[in-house]
């Protein structure tokens, strides 16, 4: 409140110069009025006597007239008395004039002039000459007492002064008033805003609704600090990505060592392997009862199963491009869920599978794409942990690439549709579920990459993933790829999936 203080007291002191000043004028051109008005009184007055006594100066002599003027002064202090102007000092006719204005009553004018004794009595003499004839001059001397004007006089101070006090009384507690509300409560809210904001605090926009600089100051502190927390945001967001970055990197620091470790351990592993197979090879031919045939054929199955998982071990470890060929989506899509059914009933769940179109031909790596439709079926056995049903659904249409513009062509692609029952994803998870090492799942169940590589797999194929989800209701993930054209003759064979489960499901990876 210090500006609101030195504002009011600039204001105040302001006001009480004017109404000095004011007053002062105004009770000066009031006595001067007033002194005006007495002085015109006493002329008049002064004037009528004068001319009152040269009548009968001319008509009943010198002694009359005396007389006449000592009988008025004789019934009461008139103030009124006839004076020689050649008198001496010591005289009672002598007048109270000075030499210089006996001069000017010698020449026929009329003279006014006050005189006041210590006690601060005052009076106004006037002096007219009357002209009497003879050889001595004299002139009437009226003596007004000022004691009307002295009155006036005191009156007008003190009524200036009250007037003056009540003026400024009334004034500074306006000006009070208005410096708190107009100055001082604006300021105290910005000075709070910034205390805040000093803080860290940019909540609460401040709200001044006038239109002055105050509501403009305002209105630029709520939007600064409206940036200032969009910023602070963009930095908290931008501090988590780069640390989730870092995260991801050593995680993907980890996983490239666990991949050379396992590459390592492959290739050391595929010698004793082989010598595992060639001996149950020749345990088979030269054993000589079935069981010892059986146990070694068991063992060489089970070598073959531990080389197949090695070999995409070592795929996963090394990305390598697809290896496309005319691929059956529809009979892929059948041999997928076919071979998940068992996984998905110890789970309680139902895999339904419906085609709304008869054989669907892409130019594919049916392996990849067997990775991709066990990867979306896996996810969706677990988004239910408590049972349900997945419809898994095969179509074409017509579709625009993803990334097409506005005006782009539109192909024919087959569309597999997974849709489960589970929990469902949320609006923030959704826009991350294909970041790799993103997961939702718990420590153990998942890496993160099943749903990242999946999407590369389909984008190598010319598709795309789209997802929709609603938490509680479920999820439905549709893959979109590109068909060819169907030939009657010459149709090169179509390509089928490896029967075994791929790698990422019997290592967990998906």
């Amino acid at each position: 409140m210090k500006l609101t203080t030195k504002l009011v007291s600039a204001l105040v002191l302001g006001t009480i110069v004017v109404l000095g000043i004011e007053t002062y004028f105004s009770v000066r051109d009031d006595v001067q009025t007033f002194q005006q008005d007495l002085h015109r009184d006493a002329g008049q007055r002064a004037r009528t006597l004068a001319a009152l006594i040269q009548d009968v100066w001319r008509t009943s002599g010198e002694r009359r007239a005396l007389q006449l003027i000592d009988d008025a002064n004789a019934e009461g202090p008139s103030g009124v008395r006839w004076v020689w102007l050649d008198a001496q000092p010591g005289d009672p006719r002598r007048p109270k004039a000075s030499a210089d204005q006996l001069d000017e009553i010698r020449e026929g004018r009329e003279v006014l002039f006050q005189e006041r004794d210590q006690s601060g009595h005052g009076l106004l003499y006037t002096y007219v000459s009357p002209k009497i004839g003879g050889s001595r001059q004299g002139a009437l001397e009226l003596a007004y007492p000022l004691d009307g004007l002295d009155r006036f006089r005191h009156n007008a101070m003190v009524g200036a002064a009250v007037v003056s006090a009540l003026l400024l009384a009334g004034s500074g507690l306006v000006i009070a008033l208005l410096g708190v509300m107009v100055v001082g409560g604006p300021l105290e809210q910005l000075i709070e805003k910034t205390r805040r904001v000093g803080a860290g605090d940019l909540s609460g926009p401040l709200d001044i609704s006038r239109r002055d600089e105050f509501s403009e100051l305002a209105t630029a502190l709520n939007v600064m600090c409206e940036r200032l927390a969009a910023t602070r945001d963009q930095l908290h967001q931008e501090t988590d990505a780069r640390i989730a970055a870092m995260e991801q990197l050593r995680h993907a620091e980890r996983l490239t060592t666990v991949g050379r470790l396992a590459a390592g351990m492959a290739h050391e592993l595929g010698t004793p392997m082989n010598v595992v197979s060639v001996r149950s090879e020749l345990i088979i031919e030269e054993a000589p009862s079935e069981e010892v045939v059986a146990s070694a054929k068991i063992i060489k199955s089970q070598v073959d199963k531990m080389a197949v998982i090695i070999r995409q071990l070592l795929d996963f470890a090394r990305r390598r491009t697809p290896r496309k060929d005319r691929t059956d989506l529809a009979r892929l899509t059948e041999q997928t869920t076919q071979l998940l059914d068992a996984l998905a009933k110890n789970k309680n769940v139902e895999i339904t599978l419906s085609s709304q179109a008869g054989p669907l031909l892409a130019e594919a790596d049916a392996g990849q794409l067997q990775q991709v439709l066990t990867n979306l079926l896996v996810n969706a056995i677990q988004a239910m942990p408590k049972g349900g049903a997945i419809n898994v659904t095969l179509g074409r249409g017509n579709y625009r690439p993803r990334g097409a513009p506005a005006g782009g062509s539109w192909g024919d692609f087959a569309r597999i549709d997974v849709r489960d029952q589970g929990v469902g994803i949320s609006k923030d998870h959704l826009n991350h579920i294909f970041d790799p090492f993103f997961t939702t799942k718990e420590v153990g169940e998942g890496t993160g990459l099943g749903l990242s590589i999946a999407y590369g797999i389909v984008e190598d194929h010319g598709g795309w993933i789209d997802v929709e989800s609603v938490v509680g209701q479920g999820s439905c993930f549709s893959v979109f790829l590109p068909l060819v054209a169907e030939t009657a003759q010459g149709t090169p064979p179509v390509q089928s999936p490896p029967v075994q489960a791929p790698a990422g499901l019997r290592n967990g990876i998906a």
